[in-house]
């Protein structure tokens, strides 16, 4: 057997994606074991991905700072100076921490059935201030992550870029 992109080399390894024969020079380009053509359609659809990740990242910044500044109007004013700022850093964090009370096992606590809309009330504000408190970690994560997705993004694009 032959290699797919040298005919006059001998095969040593097969693509671990699509099964193409692949040389020794061909079968040491990547790891693990690929060929051009793969390589090439993963990593455009790990940028994608990221770019998606990135995406979803912006789209929550924009949620919480829309919230934050709603929570500032509709508070200030009420005449104490402080009260505005806790609603609305609140109101920011709490979208970046949402979802991880899941993450957390608190799903139990938060999918109760109340009978009640003050009761149902009571458990989203509740879960508002948890998410709030998590999402302060949680939006300190997607700041190290947004960082990790344009370092990924730009090696991705300059190997493409390279190799075309």
């Amino acid at each position: 057997m032959n290699c797919y992109y040298h005919p006059e080399k001998n095969a040593v390894a097969s693509c671990q994606h699509c099964g193409r024969h692949l040389c020794q020079e061909c079968a040491d380009k990547y790891s693990p074991c690929l060929c051009e053509d793969c390589y090439k359609v993963l990593r455009q659809k790990e940028i994608d991905d990221l770019k998606a990740a990135k995406g979803q990242l912006v789209k929550t910044l924009v949620i919480s700072c829309i919230l934050a500044f709603i929570c500032v109007m509709i508070t200030a004013y009420d005449g104490n100076e402080n009260f505005p700022w806790i609603i609305s850093l609140i109101a920011f964090f709490a979208p970046w921490g949402w979802n991880y009370g899941n993450v957390l096992g608190l799903t139990w606590f938060f999918n109760l059935n109340p009978t009640g809309c003050l009761f149902m009330m009571l458990i989203y504000l509740f879960r508002a201030i948890v998410s709030a408190i998590i999402g302060v970690f949680c939006f300190i994560a997607a700041i190290v992550k947004f960082q990790k997705i344009r370092d990924a993004e730009r090696t991705a694009e300059i190997e493409i870029g390279d190799r075309q």
